[in-house]
């Protein structure tokens, strides 16, 4: 039996090794806290197989060639790849030799930067797994590059130029240009984390930033930093909603698009651009979110309504911007029927209102 024909038998075998490798990777990435952009794989075809063995000469193709199963990982973050890397070497065991960081073996007047590639195999304890026996002989290799090396790497590859020197004179400074782009807004992109998490300390400790009070600016931060140090005003939201009917759920999952709808209609349909401002108009309004949220949930007892304090309050600021539209909410990613009903109760809330609301 020659190679070709002994990969071809074990094929089906591979491609499932391929399956149960991104699983394994996706699960090491998952209890490691780690968030990334996606993960591919792929399976050596029979074809490529061929190709490659005639390319080259191996005394065994099967154990010689070690990217057969190949896996990809695409993160955020340059800093990330480090991170990744390590949780990789730790659960693995790593072929050295064949693995190697094609960003450092650029040289300086090479366009482009690609990944960080990891050949490996499975380590001594899960070998001895009866799940995993079966794979033991097999090697994976494993990219992991950032979302703009990926980007990078997909569209030059449409160019069909790995090396500099086979781009024409004529395009390769603008190649160079480019490459260098990306390059800077990766480490850009790196720098904004740091960033973005200096100014959530910063506003959670109450501390300026150049002497800018940060803490007052309306944000996502800000906003969440209120309702969490606000506990009386989200307990005095969640009991009056619960009397009027809705089911009460604090997912924290949902809290960051209730907050973003806070901010969109703060911003854009009250003209409010500080944590004082919105709290001066919920402190108002809040001594009327029973008559609202009952008008809202009028006649709708076949229906069950799921909401948080974030939602909650977001009704609020929904009642006060008096211009917003159907539309409006729909593009915020509001349900068309739960928009409709919820403008129409709050026409209901400010008839019912005493002296319109203005309270």
């Amino acid at each position: 039996m020659n190679h070709i024909e002994e990969y071809n038998i074990k094929l089906p075998q591979i491609e499932s090794f391929t399956g149960r490798i991104e699983d394994l990777i996706k699960k090491l990435l998952s209890d490691s806290n780690i968030k990334y952009h996606f993960t591919e794989s792929r399976t050596k075809s029979l074809d490529s197989f061929k190709s490659k063995t005639k390319k080259n000469k191996y005394s065994n193709p099967l154990t010689n060639i070690t990217d057969l199963t190949g896996i990809r990982i695409v993160t955020y973050y340059q800093e990330d790849i480090e991170i990744i890397s390590s949780i990789l070497k730790e659960n693995f065991e790593l072929d050295t030799k064949n693995s190697i960081d094609k960003n450092q073996t650029l040289n300086s007047n090479e366009f482009g930067y690609q990944s960080v590639h990891l050949v490996m195999s499975l380590n001594k304890s899960r070998n001895k797994l009866p799940e995993w026996k079966p794979y033991k002989d097999y090697k994976f290799e494993v990219q992991v590059r950032t979302v703009l090396q990926h980007a990078w790497a997909s569209i030059s590859h449409t160019l069909d130029y790995k090396r500099s020197y086979e781009v024409p004179k004529l395009l390769r400074r603008k190649l160079f240009r480019l490459a260098g782009l990306f390059e800077l807004a990766d480490e850009e992109f790196s720098e904004l984390k740091v960033d973005y998490k200096n100014l959530e300390d910063a506003i959670n400790s109450n501390s300026p930033i150049n002497e800018i009070n940060v803490s007052n600016e309306l944000n996502l931060i800000t906003i969440e930093k209120y309702f969490n140090e606000n506990i009386d005003l989200t307990k005095k939201l969640i009991n009056v909603g619960e009397k009027s009917g809705f089911e009460i759920l604090e997912d924290e999952e949902d809290y960051d698009k209730d907050s973003s709808n806070i901010l969109s209609i703060s911003k854009y349909f009250l003209n409010i651009d500080s944590i004082e401002e919105l709290n001066l108009l919920l402190e108002k309004i809040i001594i009327h979110s029973s008559i609202i949220y009952d008008k809202i949930l009028r006649d709708t007892e076949d229906k069950e309504w799921v909401a948080n304090s974030r939602f909650l309050a977001l009704l609020l600021v929904v009642y006060l911007a008096e211009n917003i539209l159907i539309d409006d909410l729909k593009e915020l990613g509001w349900d068309e029927e739960i928009a409709e009903e919820t403008l129409e109760g709050i026409k209901l809330a400010r008839k019912a209102m005493p002296n319109n609301g203005d309270n």
